[in-house]
């Protein structure tokens, strides 16, 4: 059974948590979003999603009280908002075009996400630094692609782009990383980009 050292670390745990699950309603609204401006709307609730997702790990650590449980739900979330929904933004986008290569881009970054959560799971965060890009920057990536008003062919090839950065082995340090680096270090964490972890 779960315990707490006080009410505060309970109610941190409770909004990580519920964190967590607005990641993943952000993540689903984006996929079954319907009406005008879809697009614009998809990427808007990919990005709300990855907010809540650089939210929720932090404050599950301040709570002292992370779970694997948790982790997992962290995970599933983002392969929901930063996965899927990308994927279905892309296709969306890319339809018009005619070629093979605009037809395989949302298939190649599903699969991308796939060996990510195969080759790293969703175990509890050990390190602030991943080898290629995670599934948030992904996702993130993509969404602001849609913003920046790509074109259906430069978001084919951003998706491309998108999806060698994940199957990589580029050393990429978390968001939390870049802004907290020093307090992470002394609780323990790796942040240094010289390590390639997990």
């Amino acid at each position: 059974m779960q315990t707490y050292g006080s009410r505060r670390s309970y109610a941190q745990h409770l909004l990580a948590n519920t964190l967590t699950c607005c990641n993943l309603a952000a993540g689903l609204g984006a996929i079954f979003l319907t009406g005008d401006r879809r697009r614009t709307r998809r990427a808007a609730l990919i990005l709300l999603g990855a907010g809540f997702d650089a939210l929720d790990g932090p404050m599950a650590r301040l709570s002292g009280n992370p779970t694997d449980l948790g982790a997992r739900g962290d995970g599933i979330s983002d392969v929901v908002t930063c996965g899927i929904a990308p994927a279905v933004l892309v296709a969306e986008q890319c339809r018009a075009l005619d070629g093979r290569v605009a037809r395989l881009a949302p298939p190649l970054y599903i699969a991308a996400i796939a060996w990510r959560v195969a080759r790293y799971g969703f175990e509890p965060r050990t390190s602030h630094v991943f080898s290629g890009l995670p599934v948030t920057g992904a996702g993130v990536v993509m969404a602001v692609g849609v913003h920046l008003r790509l074109a259906p062919r430069a978001m084919t090839y951003l998706t491309l782009a998108t999806v060698a950065a994940m199957l990589s082995r580029l050393p990429v340090l978390s968001g939390e990383a870049m802004i907290r680096r020093r307090a992470l270090r002394a609780d323990g964490y790796r942040v240094s980009t010289r390590a390639r972890t997990d």
